[in-house]
C-alpha cells in the first residue's frame, strides 16, 4: 500500500485543505514546524499531508509528528503506519 492509498483509506476529514481544497486527515505537526511552515493568517486553518510536505520540501518523518493521540490512529490516521509507507508522489 502507497502512502497516497493509505490517505483514501483512513476515515475523517477536516476542513478541506488551503491550498489543494482536497480532503484532509485529523493530524498534527509539531507545533514550531507548523509556524514555520504555516503564514500566521493562515494557523487557524489546515493543510492536508500532501500539501504540507510539498511545503517541507521532503516526506513528513515520526519525528515531524506531534506526540499526541490524534496521530495514533484514534481518528482514523496513524503517523507510524503513515511513515513506514512508500510512495509519495507528490513530492518532487
Amino acid at each position: 500500500m502507497t502512502k497516497k492509498e493509505y490517505l483514501k483509506q483512513c476515515e475523517g476529514f477536516w476542513d478541506k485543505c488551503l491550498d489543494c481544497n482536497g480532503e484532509n486527515h485529523p493530524y498534527m505537526i509539531k507545533f514550531w514546524k507548523w509556524r514555520w511552515l504555516v503564514p500566521k493568517r493562515d494557523r487557524k486553518k489546515v493543510i492536508c499531508i500532501p500539501c504540507i510536505e510539498k511545503r517541507l520540501g521532503r516526506a513528513l518523518k515520526l519525528s515531524d509528528f506531534l506526540d499526541a493521540p490524534i496521530n495514533w490512529g484514534v481518528m482514523g490516521f496513524d503517523a507510524k503506519v503513515y511513515c513506514n509507507l512508500k510512495g509519495n508522489k507528490w513530492i518532487s
